[in-house]
C-alpha cells in the first residue's frame, strides 16, 4: 500500500483577494474585523473607532479563502486608516495585497502621496512599502504613533 500521499499531502496556495467595498453595504464584515483588532485587541474606545467618516471613505476588505480578515480605509485627501488585519491571518501577504490596493486606488484618484499615521508596533511593515517618517511620535488611543507618507508611484 503506498502511503507516500498520506505521510506528504499537498500544499494548497491560499487565495488572497482584496475589494473596494462600500458601506454601509459591507459595514458589518468592515465592523467585525476593526472591532476584533482595535477594539478587543488594542483597547481602543469604541468612541475613537467609529469616529463618523465611514459614510465618506473608500473601503477595502482583504479576503483569504472567501473569509473577510483585513481592512484598510481611505479617508479625505487619501490618508489610509483603520488598516488591520485579524491576529491569525497575518504575516501571510494580507497586508501587502490591502497595501497594493490602496495604493492603486489612490494613485488612479491623480494622488501623488499617501499618508498614514503608523501604529510604533507596525512601522516596519510601512518602512517596506517605501513610506519615510515624517514627524515626531505621538498617541492616539493610547498606542504610540508616527506620522508616515510615500510618494506614489513607487511599487507598493
Amino acid at each position: 500500500m503506498d502511503t507516500s500521499t498520506c505521510l506528504n499531502p499537498p500544499t494548497l496556495t491560499p487565495i488572497v483577494k482584496v475589494r473596494q467595498v462600500r458601506w454601509p453595504a459591507d459595514a458589518s464584515a468592515l465592523e467585525s474585523i476593526r472591532e476584533q483588532v482595535f477594539i478587543k485587541e488594542q483597547k481602543v474606545p469604541p468612541h475613537l473607532e467609529w469616529d463618523g467618516q465611514e459614510q465618506d471613505s473608500q473601503h477595502f476588505i482583504a479576503y483569504y479563502n472567501g473569509t473577510p480578515v483585513g481592512t484598510a480605509r481611505l479617508v479625505k485627501h487619501y490618508k489610509l486608516t483603520r488598516m488591520a488585519v485579524l491576529k491569525h491571518y497575518r504575516n501571510q501577504g494580507i497586508g501587502n495585497a490591502l497595501m497594493k490596493a490602496v495604493s492603486r486606488s489612490a494613485m488612479h484618484a491623480g494622488m501623488s502621496e499617501l499618508t498614514a499615521n503608523a501604529q510604533l508596533d507596525a512601522l516596519g511593515f510601512y518602512l517596506k512599502h517605501n513610506f519615510t517618517v515624517t514627524g515626531d511620535s505621538f498617541y492616539s488611543a493610547n498606542i504610540l504613533h508616527k506620522p508616515i507618507s510615500k510618494p506614489l508611484g513607487f511599487a507598493p
